[in-house]
């Protein structure tokens, strides 16, 4: 190989739904897609506009040239989960040059778009040593180089904005558009199929722009999580002068143009930002922590309890927390242009387990998940000391359950008609902030009603961002599955969060129960965060 296979700076994948989860259709409608792209340019002092437009698909349907044939399906490549001995060997393996892991599980669909190129020249194009951020509707950005935009070759393709998925578009059904997509070719992997494969993201990108799937401290190169869902705006850091600096002296200009030439000078300001592969569990508890901050950070300080005390200067440190409670972490970057923190309050709980006195569970079937999300503090019983395993749970219920369980941050979001004065009202709010709901209209959310068991698959798998999968269940009524719900609880059930009754069937319009409920968000749980 001809360069060091380095750890590299990932994004964890899954903390980013922690954080701001990809934002999907509603369980109920397609309201949190991306019909519009705003494309920025900005000049090198990172604020000022030089340039912008805002587009539509349907514009760019009529008006640049469209990539793809509505026809072939593309595909990125998941993480390769492989151990070797030797350190080196292990990562070469988890690089899969071959190609030929966990990608047909990875299809993006026969996706139409328009080329990321051909956008920044909406706005006058990028330079070389210039960047451009792609950002998601929901505030998830990922930062790209030149080259990658301009320089790409054949094996992992052109960057594309796609605004269509087998015969619907974001306003009509294409959930996750617009979304990030290479269009790669067909020359590795061994069924033919046009991947973008880890190795291909490998050759192609320096390591700052490789991305890892973390886990129980491994890390597991993928390009599935390269891939931004609903796609709102492009924003180019250029290195051009503002306005007011292009009326000095040619010299002047000159002089500076040296100086960044020949000097590491960061031109902005860092800003600070930062995930974690697990934001709680039961003590002792070792949390992986990722840098995310932007504008190449020279050094990092963290606090992991935010007592004062620099507890690591590693980019990406690993700390255990021995004892339970409610920790706010903080970082600290700095570069030659100044500093910047990020402090997430309350950021990591740490728990004890205890045991549940819960009288009404022993036999059941889902005992050890129902003690288990009640460890989590996601979930209670009943005054009684009953928790009714086989009661209906209204969808006010289940929302709150699932963001006490993912430890989701408090946002401000819609507030319905029929939520304003409700119980559940911040839970709902935040759920619908981070495009796990929308209601079935802008008043209603009905969240006294009993939650279908469609609608439960859908919610937990927007909540889990998992990569929306087409691949069919075998249940016997998947027929009866509602067209907007098919592919979450097709996704769900060959992610193994859901499974069917004994007589194969799934009983999609059922209602579920507090067991099941229980069930489910444990499983999204483990497989986040487990």
């Amino acid at each position: 190989m001809n360069r060091c296979l380095g750890k590299g700076l990932g994004l964890l994948l899954f903390a980013m739904l922690v954080l701001l989860p990809l934002l999907a259709v509603t369980d109920d409608a397609n309201a949190a897609t991306t019909t519009s792209l705003t494309i920025k340019k900005l000049a090198s002092d990172g604020k000022t506009v030089l340039a912008e437009e805002t587009v539509d698909y349907t514009w760019l349907m009529d008006n640049v040239k469209v990539m793809g044939d509505g026809e072939t399906h593309y595909y990125h490549q998941g993480p390769v989960f492989i151990d070797a001995d030797d350190e080196a060997t292990e990562e070469e393996l988890r690089w899969n040059e071959a190609e030929d892991t966990n990608v047909e599980e990875k299809d993006m669909g026969a996706v139409m778009g328009t080329n990321v190129k051909d956008l920044c020249k909406l706005v006058g194009g990028m330079s070389d040593g210039e960047t451009i951020k792609i950002k998601s509707i929901d505030g998830l950005s990922k930062t790209f180089a030149y080259k990658n935009v301009y320089q790409y070759s054949k094996k992992e393709g052109p960057m594309v904005i796609c605004w269509y998925k087998d015969g619907e578009y974001p306003d009509t059904g294409y959930s996750d558009g617009m979304r990030l997509v290479w269009f790669a070719d067909d020359s590795t992997n061994p069924w033919g199929y046009h991947v973008f494969g880890n190795w291909n993201w490998y050759e192609a990108a320096d390591e700052e722009y490789w991305y890892y799937y973390k886990s129980d401290g491994e890390s597991y190169p993928t390009t599935t999580g390269l891939s931004i869902q609903n796609v709102s705006e492009l924003i180019i850091y250029s290195n051009d002068d503002t306005d007011d600096d292009s009326d000095n002296d040619s010299s002047s200009n000159t002089n500076n143009d040296t100086e960044s030439d020949t000097d590491d000078d960061v031109p902005i300001a860092p800003v600070a930002n930062f995930s974690a592969n697990k934001t709680s569990g039961y003590a002792p508890l070792t949390v992986n922590f990722t840098n995310q901050s932007e504008n190449s950070p020279k050094s990092w300080e963290w606090d992991f309890d935010n007592n004062g005390t620099v507890d690591s200067t590693d980019k990406n440190p690993t700390y255990t927390y021995n004892t339970a409670g409610k920790y706010s972490v903080k970082l600290k970057v700095t570069n030659k242009a100044g500093s910047d923190e990020e402090l997430k309050t309350d950021f990591i709980i740490v728990t004890n387990w205890v045991k549940v006195n819960i009288n009404d569970i022993a036999g059941h079937w889902a005992k050890d998940n129902i003690e288990e999300l009640i460890n989590l503090r996601a979930i209670s019983g009943y005054q009684d000391n009953s928790f009714k395993p086989n009661d209906k749970i209204t969808r006010a219920e289940f929302v709150t359950v699932l963001v006490k369980a993912f430890n989701l941050y408090s946002q401000t979001g819609q507030v319905f008609t029929d939520t304003a004065n409700h119980w559940a009202k911040d839970y709902i709010a935040t759920a619908a902030a981070l495009g796990i709901v929308s209601g079935y209209d802008a008043n209603t959310f009905a969240p006294d009603d009993f939650i279908t068991r469609e609608e439960m698959a859908a919610m937990v798998v927007k909540a889990s961002g998992l990569g929306i999968t087409e691949i069919g269940t075998t249940f016997s009524d998947s027929g009866n599955i509602s067209v907007w719900a098919k592919s979450y609880v097709t996704t769900a059930y060959n992610a193994w969060l859901i499974r069917g009754y004994p007589d194969n069937t799934y009983r999609p319009q059922g209602n579920a129960s507090r067991a099941e409920a229980a069930t489910i968000i444990l499983k999204a749980y483990n497989k986040l965060f487990g």
